[in-house]
C-alpha cells in the first residue's frame, strides 16, 4: 500500500526503535494529500509538550490500523512536527517506501488507566489496582506493593469500562501469565501479563476506546 491510499480518521501508531527497545504511540490521520505524498496526523503530547521523535540512534515505523483488514506498517518514516495556520500541532509523515501486510493488530496497546480487583491464580483473595493497558494478548496492571508475585502466576483482573462518548458500558474477564515485573520509583509494581485465553469482544472494545480517546485528544490538542 502507498501512503497516500490511507483515509483520513485510519488509527496509526508510531513504532519508535530506540537502541534496540521499542516504544508505540497512538495517534490518528487528519488529511492525506496524494499529490504531495505525505499525510498530516495527531500529535503526541507528554509533559505538554509534543514529541519530536528526533535524536541518536532512532528510527520510526507507522502502523495503519483496520477494522476489517491486516494492519500495514510503513517503516523507517520521515515524521516532522509543525504548526498548523490555526496554531494547533500536528506531524507532517512522509514514507521511504511501500507499507507490508502484519499481523501486529494483536499487539496495539490501548490505555485504559482503570481501577481493577486482581486474583492471583486459585487464591480468594482480591488486591485492588490499576488496569494500565490492554492487547488481544496481553495486559498490564499496577498494584501499590510487592505482594510477592512471581514470573509464571496467573492473574485474574477485571476490565470493567464506561466510555462516555457512545454511552456504552463493558466488562471482561482477563487471565494471563505473568511475564514482566517492574517496581517503579514511587514503589508501585507493574506486572505485565500474556493473556492466556483469547477475549470475546476485547477487540471491539479496544477500537471504540482508541477511537474515542483520539477524538477527544484532537479537540485538545488545538494549542
Amino acid at each position: 500500500m502507498k501512503l497516500e491510499q490511507l483515509t483520513e480518521g485510519t488509527i496509526i501508531s508510531f513504532i519508535v526503535h530506540i537502541n534496540g527497545e521499542e516504544v508505540t504511540f497512538p495517534s490518528s490521520i487528519q488529511e492525506v494529500y496524494p499529490k504531495k505524498h505525505f499525510i498530516i496526523a495527531d500529535p503526541v503530547f507528554q509533559n505538554d509538550r509534543i514529541v519530536t521523535f528526533k535524536g541518536d540512534n532512532i528510527t520510526v515505523d507507522m502502523l495503519a490500523i483496520f477494522e476489517d483488514d491486516k494492519p500495514q506498517l510503513f517503516e523507517n518514516i520521515i515524521i516532522t512536527a509543525m504548526k498548523k495556520a490555526d496554531k494547533s500541532f500536528c506531524y507532517t509523515v512522509v514514507a521511504t517506501s511501500d507499507s507490508k501486510a502484519v499481523n501486529r493488530r494483536e499487539n496495539f496497546r490501548c490505555y485504559v488507566g482503570c481501577r481493577t480487583s486482581v486474583k492471583r491464580g486459585i487464591e480468594t483473595a482480591v488486591y485492588e489496582g490499576i488496569l494500565r493497558d490492554v492487547s488481544m494478548t496481553g495486559f498490564a496492571l499496577t498494584l501499590d506493593s510487592d505482594l510477592g508475585f512471581e514470573q509464571g502466576q496467573v492473574l485474574h483482573a477485571m476490565l470493567e469500562d464506561y466510555i462516555e462518548e457512545l454511552d456504552e458500558n463493558f466488562s471482561f474477564h482477563l487471565y494471563g501469565f505473568i511475564v514482566r515485573i517492574q517496581k517503579l520509583d514511587n514503589g508501585k509494581i507493574v506486572y505485565g501479563c500474556r493473556m492466556s485465553t483469547r477475549v470475546g469482544g476485547l477487540e471491539n472494545y479496544v477500537m471504540k476506546k482508541e477511537r474515542a480517546r483520539l477524538k477527544k485528544a484532537s479537540g485538545n490538542n488545538k494549542r
